[in-house]
């Protein structure tokens, strides 16, 4: 996707999940599964790679074993390519809409 070029997230799905994790912060992993509608393998690919970018973080805490957060490289990325990504998306909104 040439919106992501020279950006540290890849893919779309990424760019999805860190956006929901900065909108809801205080979720548990399988709630993030129920809002992105994944399968949990899928979570789990999405995750492995944002981790390694130190792009998010996976932590414990009171309620869950397995909970995750976005790092500040994660919102600075996010900010670099939300711009890019609105413009993809306007795009995709008047292709279906032409349809």
């Amino acid at each position: 996707m040439k919106a992501l070029t020279n950006s540290l997230i890849q893919k779309a799905v990424e760019f999805s999940f860190l956006i929901n994790l900065i909108t809801f912060d205080s979720l548990t992993k399988t709630e993030r599964i129920h809002k992105q509608v994944l399968e949990k393998i899928s979570l789990v690919e999405v995750i492995k790679p944002l981790v390694k970018l130190n792009l998010i973080q996976e932590f414990s805490d009171q309620e869950s074993r397995r909970s995750v957060s976005v790092t500040v490289n994660a919102k600075n990325e996010i900010l670099n390519v939300l711009p890019k990504m609105g413009v993809v998306s306007k795009n995709s909104t008047w292709q279906f809409e032409s349809f």
